[in-house]
C-alpha cells in the first residue's frame, strides 16, 4: 500500500553546508544542540497533547508510553491512512534532519507505519508488541512549510507512538585524492559514475542534487506534471570526455505519452533538451550532447513531462574522464547535531589501512587538552577509542578518529568532546548503515491504491 502525497509547488534550495571555523574559546558558552521535536514524549497536555493534533476519528491520546506515561496511538481499521501532526517543529526548508521515535503495536496486522514529514516521509515494517526504535534522514524541500508526521498505513489495530527526537544534520563526505565523492559516486581507472541511493539511510540527499521541485518517499521522488530534479556532477576540475545518463520510472498510470525529460547544461543556467521517455517506457539509457564536452562539471535535469504522475525510481550517470587510475567509492554520513559548537568542524571521512577514519578540525583561542571519546555499537557489540589532542593558543588541530566501515549491520557512531575540566564541549551522533540493495522494497509492478490525504 503507497501513499501518495498532495502536489508540492516550489524549488529545494541546495544543501551546501559551507564549513568556517574561527578561534572560539572552548569554556565559553556552547551551543547545545536541541531536540527539535516539541513536547516528544507526549507528557505535556489533557485531553490531546499539547502542539500535535490529528482530525482522524481513530486517534488516541494514550495513557501508556515508552517512557512517561503518555503516548500518541491509532487504531487502524485496515483500509485507511492515519496521522499524527505537528506544523511548530523548529526546522526549515532545505535543509537536512534526522527523526528518531519510538513505537509498538497491540492486537494488529498487516500495513505498517509511516514517519517524516509532509514532503519526504519513510515507510517503516509493523511493529511488534515490544517497542521499537526506528530512524530516518530527510532532506526538505523549499516551497511548502514543513510538517512533522507520524501514522500508519492500513493497519489493522492499534499502533503507538513515543519519545520522538529530531536534530539538525551535517552531511560529510568521503574524501580521497582531494576529490569529495558522496554516497553513490564511485571513480575507476578513465571513468566516474554516479548511482542514486533512493532506498538507502536518507535517500533523499544527494551530494550531486542540487534542486528539487517535488517530494520524496521511502525510494522514489513523486514525478508529478512540471516537477524536475537537478544534478550536478564536478570533480575539482578533472574534465569529462563524454557521459551517458540512465533513469528508471515507475509508471503506476499507465502513462502513454511523454513521462521523463533529460536536460543538460554545464552552468545550471543554459540547458539542451536531448531525450525524452515515451511510449510507455520505463527504463532509458541516454547520451549527453558531444557540445557539452569536454567539461569539468555537468548538470543533468530530470523533469516530468506527462500529464499524471509517475514515480522516479533510479538515475545514474557515468563519464569517461581525462585522468585517474583509481578505483574509489563514496560514502555520506548524517552527523546529528546532538551538541553543537562551532569550535569543532567535521570535515571530511577517509579510508585507511586500518579502516574509515573522521577527520575533524578544533580550533581554540586559549590553550586547551581536548579529549574526543568514539563510541560505535555494532549488532550489540560497542567499541571505545580515546584520543587527546593539546590545541595551542589561536591555532587548529586536524583529529583523525576512527569510525566503522560499512557491514553486515547497522554501526551507531557516537563521537564526545571534553575539555581540561571534564565539561562536555561537543556531541554528534551517526549511523554507518549496512549496504542494501535499491530492490529491497519488494516488487514494484503491482497498482497501487491511492489514498488521499
Amino acid at each position: 500500500m503507497l501513499r501518495f502525497p498532495r502536489q508540492e509547488n516550489g524549488r529545494i534550495n541546495p544543501l551546501k553546508p559551507i564549513l568556517q571555523f574561527g578561534l572560539l574559546l572552548l569554556a565559553a558558552t556552547v551551543a547545545c544542540g536541541q531536540n527539535l521535536a516539541p513536547n516528544p514524549s507526549f507528557e505535556s497536555g489533557l485531553t490531546a497533547p499539547d502542539v500535535w493534533s490529528s482530525s482522524y476519528p481513530d486517534a488516541e491520546y494514550a495513557n501508556s508510553g515508552h517512557s512517561g506515561i503518555r503516548s500518541v496511538a491509532i487504531a487502524g481499521n485496515g483500509s485507511t491512512m492515519t496521522r499524527w501532526l505537528n506544523t511548530t517543529a523548529g526546522i526549515t526548508n532545505g535543509q537536512a534532519y534526522a527523526l528518531r521515535f519510538w513505537t509498538r503495536t497491540t492486537n494488529a496486522a498487516g500495513g505498517g507505519c509511516f514517519a517524516g514529514f509532509n514532503t519526504v516521509y519513510s515507510d517503516f515494517a509493523l511493529p511488534g508488541l515490544a517497542w521499537t526504535n526506528y530512524s530516518m534522514v530527510a532532506w526538505l524541500p523549499a516551497g511548502t512549510p514543513p510538517e512533522l508526521d507520524l501514522g500508519q498505513v492500513v493497519v489493522n489495530g492499534k499502533i503507538y507512538f513515543d519519545d520522538v527526537e529530531l536534530y539538525s544534520v551535517l552531511p560529510i563526505h568521503k574524501l580521497a585524492i582531494g576529490k569529495t565523492l558522496g554516497a553513490g559516486e564511485r571513480l575507476e581507472p578513465g571513468r566516474y559514475r554516479y548511482q542514486s541511493t533512493y532506498a538507502n539511510y536518507g535517500g533523499s540527499y544527494s551530494r550531486c542534487l542540487v534542486d528539487s521541485g517535488t517530494s520524496f518517499a521511502s525510494f522514489r521522488w513523486y514525478m508529478n506534471p512540471g516537477s524536475s530534479l537537478i544534478y550536478r556532477h564536478d570533480l575539482a576540475g578533472w574534465t569529462m570526455k563524454n557521459a551517458t545518463a540512465t533513469a528508471q520510472i515507475w509508471n503506476y498510470n499507465g502513462i502513454s505519452g511523454g513521462t521523463l525529460q533529460f536536460d543538460a547544461s554545464t552552468n545550471g543556467v543554459d540547458w539542451i533538451p536531448f531525450s525524452v521517455m515515451s511510449d510507455g517506457a520505463t527504463n532509458a539509457v541516454v547520451t549527453l550532447p558531444p557540445s557539452l564536452f569536454p567539461a569539468t562539471q555537468v548538470f543533468i535535469r530530470l523533469r516530468s513531462v506527462a500529464n499524471n504522475q509517475f514515480s522516479l525510481l533510479q538515475y545514474s550517470l557515468a563519464a569517461d574522464l581525462a585522468t585517474n587510475v583509481l578505483t574509489l567509492d563514496g560514502s555520506t554520513y548524517f552527523l546529528e547535531q546532538r551538541q553543537h559548537n562551532p569550535a569543532f568542524v567535521p570535515l571530511s571521512v577517509a579510508d585507511s589501512g586500518a579502516g574509515q577514519i573522521l577527520n575533524l578540525a578544533v580550533s581554540n583561542a586559549v590553550p586547551e587538552l581536548i579529549v574526543m571519546r568514539v563510541e560505535s555499537v555494532t549488532d550489540g557489540v560497542t567499541n571505545v577509542s580515546l584520543l587527546a589532542t593539546n590545541l595551542p593558543a589561536g591555532q587548529s588541530n586536524l583529529v583523525w578518529l576512527p569510525v566503522p566501515s560499512p557491514g553486515l549491520a547497522d554501526s551507531t557512531v557516537t563521537i564526545t568532546a571534553t575539555n581540561s575540566t571534564g565539561q562536555s564541549v561537543y556531541k554528534t551522533l551517526f549511523v554507518v548503515p549496512v549496504q542494501t540493495s535499491a530492490e529491497v522494497f519488494g516488487n514494484l509492478d503491482w497498482p497501487p491504491t491511492v489514498i488521499p490525504l
